[in-house]
């Protein structure tokens, strides 16, 4: 019922801005009139729509119908006060533009939502409407004072009365936008969401210039008889629903998430550029009225026209996106780097890594995993992750395509709000799993869109490695086969030699792994394999090689240490692996390792290299487990 008022009072007001009470004015300011009460319509008409009990939208919708009403009023000045009904129109018409500026400073202490300064300076905001019906009474004396003549120092005519209540107007529109903007500045500055910031911005960027320009034609009132005041005066107050548009559709100013397509706001976009340049032109017709109207003196001004606004026309669609769609801007940057060096990318780990890290750079999330499925297609095991640590390392195949299908799965360190399976040839081949932004804020559908755009980029490059890992990779904990190792091994052995560097070998074993296995069985044994796993790989430097051996057995190999580094790296990997919390049917459970190193030496074979480290193993589990011994 409301919406369908506020759509037949904006409707109203648009035909009668146009067509009925601006005739003086040409076509050109009664279409900027007109668009300008139009855009306030459209926003508060959404806005009211999704959000329909928020305060601060319906402070938008006052604020909008204030505005409108300016429109209306602006036409029809009070003739006096003598009668009744003429007392009560002046009032009425004074009222509408104070309690406008009232509005606006009103809500502009609601935004953006994130850090809102309503709630610190709640007096500012009465004190406010109180000043605002104060002024309209004291307008309403100064048209009855005319007759009256109870004050003499009082204007003293209809036109004097007029030019005095419209710098009582002005100024407090001054006051007002200028102190609005303030307060939404301030709250921007305390925000930490970018969007919220950004709102800050977008509503700042039409208050300031309104607010300035009213606020230096009240104080200076001889701006107003400028060629170029009426021009400037038409752009600050189309500027200033613009910079709403931004807020509210660009940034999602009171949480409006309608998706606008690319095409609707390169015509706004074209629409804005047009009327700069209508204002451009008339500014220089009314500075250089004898060149403008010249043959030469328009075409020059059409090219310095065309100079001005080239890199916003040339640069149209980056500056759509930036501003509208950051989330595209992510994707394509993600997507460039990726492809690019697509050639590094061979290892699955090292890829769902570096694609992790990126969005979750460009999304701002404070989690993100990506899932590989095994070789059977049974389960899909962690691959790569960003922020917070996921404790879910393996996820079975009908819980994946629950969560798919779904768009959310719950971890035990939380929840991803969101899952998208990542298909290659029609066959889902990971998942991507992300949870909230670091602002707390969940990500919108357009950027969900477009990070399903990225993953069909990636898609190819993830089964490519994936087929490669399957072929050089333990299927159960993602490490290095064994035969990886030994050729490795060989590699670095023949290097050493060449380059007189030694190198190093640790070998890792669990402590008391298979009482792990009798008590709580081979589930749980893999758990634990796949946790230890993941800590020798997460302590390892990316130059290392560490594979499983063998069982519960892991190869460490380590290019360019000494003994002495050797030590070092194996304390760390032992200190994580002891750590460790690994939840196995509803308990948790923890575990220790035993390990040796060996330091190669001039004529070194690889075999006896491995021998002497598993020698210092047995050594370490001969003297307690869960220590580190050398044997170089």
């Amino acid at each position: 019922m409301i919406r369908s008022l506020l759509i037949l009072f904006f409707a109203g007001v648009v035909l009668s801005v146009y067509f009925l009470i601006y005739p003086e004015y040409s076509a050109v300011e009664r279409l900027i009139f007109a668009v300008t009460v139009l855009l306030y319509a459209v926003l508060s008409v959404i806005s009211f729509g999704l959000r329909p009990n928020d305060h601060r939208v319906r402070v938008f919708v006052a604020v909008s119908v204030f505005v409108a009403f300016t429109f209306v009023f602006y036409q029809f000045p009070p003739k006096g006060a003598q009668t009744l009904g003429q007392l009560l129109y002046t009032f009425l018409h004074s009222a509408v533009f104070m309690l406008m500026s009232a509005l606006l400073l009103h809500m502009s202490s609601l935004l953006p939502e994130e850090k809102p300064v309503a709630g610190h300076y709640p007096s500012i905001i009465r004190n406010t409407y109180l000043a605002a019906i104060a002024l309209a009474i004291f307008a309403t004396f100064i048209y009855a004072n005319i007759d009256g003549r109870w004050i003499a120092a009082f204007p003293s005519s209809i036109t004097e009365s007029r030019r005095f209540v419209r710098i009582l107007v002005l100024g407090f529109y001054g006051y007002a936008t200028l102190g609005g903007s303030m307060l939404v500045a301030h709250a921007g500055y305390l925000s930490t969401s970018l969007s919220a910031k950004r709102q800050a911005i977008a509503v700042c960027a039409g208050l300031m210039p309104y607010g300035l320009f009213r606020f230096s034609a009240a104080v200076a009132p001889r701006l107003m008889n400028l060629p170029l005041y009426s021009t400037l005066e038409t752009l600050v107050i189309f500027l200033l629903p613009v910079g709403f548009f931004l807020a509210i559709h660009g940034f999602q100013m009171f949480g409006v998430n309608v998706h606008l397509r690319r095409g609707i706001l390169l015509a706004v976009t074209l629409a804005l550029l047009v009327s700069a340049g209508y204002i451009i032109v008339l500014s220089a017709q009314l500075l250089f009225p004898n060149a403008v109207n010249s043959l030469w003196g328009f075409t020059v001004v059409c090219l310095v026209l065309g100079v001005i606004l080239w890199p916003v026309i040339r640069n149209m669609s980056s500056l759509i996106d930036t501003l509208f769609f950051p989330e595209r801007m992510v994707s394509r940057k993600l997507t460039k780097e990726i492809v690019e060096r697509v050639a590094e990318y061979t290892d699955i780990y090292v890829l769902c890594k570096v694609f992790t890290d990126h969005i979750a750079e460009g999304m701002g999330s404070n989690s993100v995993a990506i899932y590989v499925v095994n070789e059977d297609g049974s389960s899909f095991h962690l691959a790569g992750s960003a922020g917070d640590q996921p404790k879910l390392t393996h996820i079975d195949s009908v819980d994946a395509n629950r969560a798919i299908a779904e768009g959310g799965m719950a971890d035990s360190n939380g929840c991803y709000d969101h899952v998208l399976g990542i298909s290659f040839r029609d066959r889902t081949n990971a998942l991507l799993c992300l949870g909230k932004k670091k602002t707390g804020e969940r990500l919108s559908r357009a950027e969900l869109e477009e990070l399903r755009l990225a993953s069909l980029q990636v898609s190819a490059m993830i089964e490519n490695a994936r087929l490669f890992a399957l072929a050089t990779r333990d299927s159960l904990t993602g490490l290095f086969r064994r035969a990886v190792f030994d050729e490795r091994l060989a590699s670095e052995a023949s290097r050493s030699v060449r380059e007189k560097k030694a190198f190093s070998v640790l070998m890792v074993d669990i402590d008391n792994f298979k009482s792990i296995n009798d008590t709580y069985g081979h589930h749980a044994g893999d758990q634990v394999l796949r946790a230890v796993a993941g800590a020798i790989r997460d302590n390892s430097r990316k130059i290392d090689t560490v594979a499983r051996y063998g069982g519960e057995e892991f190869a460490v190999l380590l290019p360019v240490t000494d003994c002495a580094g050797a030590v070092v790296v194996a304390e760390k990997m032992r200190s994580a692996i002891a750590e460790l919390k690994i939840p196995v049917q509803d308990r948790i459970l923890q575990t220790t390792v035993s390990m040796g190193a060996a330091t190669s030496w001039d004529g070194i074979l690889t075999a006896e290299l491995v021998s002497k480290a598993d020698d210092a193993l047995y050594k370490a589990k001969r003297a307690g487990k869960n220590r580190v011994e050398t044997n170089s």
